[in-house]
């Protein structure tokens, strides 16, 4: 499955029709996962020899026509509008969801120990967050401002200092607006496409 940057991969179109089940069930078994892998590593490689280029290219490969280098990271001050603009409703709901989300991180985050253990030995057991930590939001036929608030708010009760969001860019080359404000509501500005 082999395709030079800015081509999109090939799609197979299946059918069947009634009492071809198996026939069916076999073609769907067989191991798409090693071509799926070689275009994942394709598109690792040629984003790690070309940079934003090859980030642009495979952003417009993708359905974001008119994205460019300019884009790839948002301003603050685009999350900061999305924030102000977002529905009322909707915002409520991306905040109820992060106080329930925040609520079991807390629960979950384990607590500083000092053991002491056989013959005087002492164990001290400490949880050190990571320094940053990025998180993936899907956004392809629908935005998932969810999937933020399970990685980031998780980040932040653990003490992770910088949290990123990364998005794909829409038709327009923008995140959308519904990450971007949730992003917004988590205290989070810097997001790229």
């Amino acid at each position: 499955m082999s395709t030079e940057p800015g081509q999109a991969p090939a799609i197979t179109r299946i059918e069947a029709r009634a009492g071809e089940e198996a026939d069916l069930a076999a073609t769907l078994r067989r191991p798409i996962a090693e071509d799926v892998t070689v275009a994942v590593a394709e598109t690792i490689e040629d984003v790690r020899r070309r940079g934003d280029e090859a980030l642009v290219a495979h952003a417009r490969r993708f359905g974001a026509p008119e994205f460019d280098a300019d884009q790839l990271r948002t301003s603050p001050e685009a999350v900061a509008a999305a924030t102000a603009a977002i529905e009322p409703r909707l915002r409520a709901a991306i905040e109820a969801a992060a106080d329930q989300v925040r609520r079991v991180a807390e629960a979950l985050t384990p607590r500083a120990a000092e053991l002491v253990l056989d013959h005087g030995q002492r164990v001290d057991v400490r949880a050190i967050p990571v320094a940053s930590a990025g998180c993936y939001v899907p956004a392809g036929r629908a935005p998932y401002p969810s999937s933020l608030v399970m990685s980031a708010i998780p980040a932040a009760v653990a003490g992770v200092e910088r949290i990123v969001v990364a998005s794909p860019p829409g038709p327009d080359g923008g995140v959308d607006p519904t990450i971007l404000a949730a992003a917004g509501i988590l205290g989070i500005d810097e997001v790229y496409a």
